[in-house]
C-alpha cells in the first residue's frame, strides 16, 4: 500500500514538474511581482457612443499603484481628458459611469494642491492619424479599490482637462468608455 501510495506521489510530483516547465503561455504574458506572483490586472476595451471599438487599455497593479496603459484609435485628434470612474456602466453619453474614482475625497486635477482624485489621469493625446498611446501610473490604490461592488470605467472627454478645475478639470462630453473588467 505504502509503495502504491509513493508511487502516485511520484508521478504527480513530476507531471507538476514537467508541466511547470512548459510555462503557461498566460502567465509569461503577465507582470509578475516581486515574489513571482502575477500582478492583479484587469482592461477596459474603449467604445464610443455609436458602439465603435476603439481599443483597449490594459490595467495593473504593484506596490499600492494602478497602472493604465494601452493604444487607442478613431479618436478626434488633440488633447482629451481622461479619467477613472465609480461604475463599470458605459451607457452613451457615458454619465452612467457615475463620478471619478475618488476614495480619498480630494479636489480634482493633477496639478490641484488640494488634489488629485486617484481616478485623474493625464490628458491623452491624440495624433493627426486619430491614434494615441497612454501609459500612465497614478501615486496610489489598488484595482480591488477601483472596481469595489460596482466595477470602474475610464472615459475619454471631448476636450482638454485644464488639471485644476472640480469636477473634472472643463474637460467637456464623454466620448469614450470602456468598463475594467478582469
Amino acid at each position: 500500500m505504502f509503495r502504491r501510495i509513493l508511487f502516485v506521489a511520484t508521478v504527480a510530483a513530476i507531471s507538476l514538474a514537467c508541466s511547470a516547465e512548459k510555462g503557461d503561455p498566460a502567465a509569461d504574458s503577465m507582470p509578475a511581482a516581486a515574489d513571482d506572483s502575477p500582478l492583479p490586472t484587469a482592461r477596459a476595451m474603449m467604445h464610443d457612443a455609436t458602439g465603435r471599438e476603439l481599443g483597449e487599455l490594459m490595467l495593473s497593479e504593484d506596490a499600492g499603484r494602478v497602472s493604465v496603459r494601452g493604444t487607442l484609435h478613431s479618436l478626434p485628434p488633440g488633447e482629451h481628458g481622461m479619467h477613472l470612474h465609480m461604475a463599470a456602466r458605459c451607457e452613451p453619453p457615458f454619465e452612467s459611469a457615475g463620478d471619478h474614482w475618488n476614495p480619498s475625497e480630494r479636489a480634482h486635477g493633477l496639478e490641484n494642491p488640494a488634489g488629485p482624485h486617484l481616478g485623474d489621469l493625464p490628458n491623452l493625446t491624440v495624433a493627426a492619424d486619430s491614434t494615441a498611446t497612454f501609459n500612465f501610473t497614478n501615486a496610489e490604490g489598488t484595482l480591488a479599490t477601483l472596481r469595489d461592488f460596482d466595477g470602474a470605467s475610464v472615459i475619454v472627454h471631448a476636450d482638454r482637462d485644464d488639471l485644476r478645475t472640480d469636477p473634472s478639470g472643463n474637460s467637456g462630453d464623454r466620448i469614450a468608455c470602456g468598463a475594467v473588467t478582469q
